[in-house]
């Protein structure tokens, strides 16, 4: 089935059944990523944050969009969406670490989104700069200081639905694959964000709508978020057996990240420390999510005494 639906009660058809604002938006999408969604609300730009806010408040768009922001007027709608990114700005440095060391490569884990991840050609079978590049990028377009929100989320969803990149054309970018990837950047950059979480998940449900996902798989608490992630977990490694290309995957990203020296910075940010007190066990940072701990066992990434560990 194409995601997103021809039709569907959400901000993204909302604001593609506006054919005006859909030439707008073909006309955005042509640039490079991330720059794309860099120049989204600057000067002169075909879509911004103002106009595609214009467009879901106009008269007829009242009943579909009060079900998914509620009763809030276009300023205070535009207000909040702001102080929600601003709030995540000051925690960039370690917003940005989450979402590089532990929700990108969790989207891995997910059997039916590694085939899409590994279609892209930019995270596995490359040189080791491609792949860091690539990661790093997602920061930058979800937490760059010159991102717009809107505008942001709206085209994410565009690069993908109307460019249809090859794995969109071979049906791996599902509703599935894209409410499983935005699951890892809300529930697991949530708490860092010090922002409180009604308002925190009302930023991400707005996000998860602009790229064309229901309500139903967008949580408004950490709570729901929380045991969303573990309903989809239920299908994930270690329950199942790592697939060709999620190990594929994960092999690649630790690759990119090995220096010339020995060392692994992805490994660095995963392990502290092995206890002072004799423990052979590896102490975890919170960086490392229980998967990705089990999968350095499973392949002798750390071993049971400090000497048997790679580094």
């Amino acid at each position: 089935m194409t995601f997103p639906a021809p039709t569907g009660e959400t901000l993204y058809h909302l604001l593609l059944g506006d054919s005006e604002f859909l030439e707008k938006a073909k006309e955005s999408i042509k640039g490079k990523s991330p720059d794309r969604y860099q120049a989204t609300g600057k000067k002169g730009s075909p879509v911004n944050d103002r106009l595609i806010a214009d467009v879901l408040f106009k008269e007829e768009n009242t009943a579909v969009r009060r079900k998914i922001i509620g009763p809030i007027t276009k300023e205070d709608f535009l207000g909040e969406m702001q102080k929600v990114a601003n709030k995540a700005l000051s925690r960039i440095e370690d917003l940005g670490e989450i979402l590089i060391y532990k929700s990108f490569p969790e989207t891995y884990f997910h059997p039916v989104g590694a085939p899409a991840l590994v279609k892209s050609g930019k995270l596995t079978n490359v040189d080791k700069e491609v792949i860091l590049n690539r990661v790093r990028e997602t920061g930058v377009v979800m937490l760059h200081k010159d991102t717009r929100f809107l505008s942001t989320a709206l085209l994410v969803g565009l690069s993908h639905s109307l460019k249809r990149s090859t794995y969109v054309k071979a049906g791996d970018y599902t509703e599935s694959t894209v409410s499983y990837t935005l699951l890892t950047f809300s529930y697991f950059l949530a708490k860092a964000s010090t922002v409180p979480d009604a308002d925190w998940f009302f930023y991400w449900k707005v996000f998860g709508s602009l790229m064309g996902l229901p309500l139903s798989v967008l949580p408004a608490d950490l709570d729901t978020a929380k045991n969303l992630m573990k309903e989809t977990r239920k299908d994930c490694y270690p329950a199942a057996k790592l697939t060709p290309d999620q190990t594929n995957l994960l092999e690649s990203f630790f690759r990119a990240f090995d220096e010339e020296d020995g060392s692994n910075e992805a490994m660095e940010k995963y392990i502290s420390n092995y206890s002072k007190e004799g423990n052979p066990e590896p102490k975890f940072t919170e960086l490392c999510s229980k998967r990705m701990a089990q999968y350095m066992f499973d392949t002798g990434r750390v071993g049971k005494n400090k000497k048997d560990s790679k580094k």
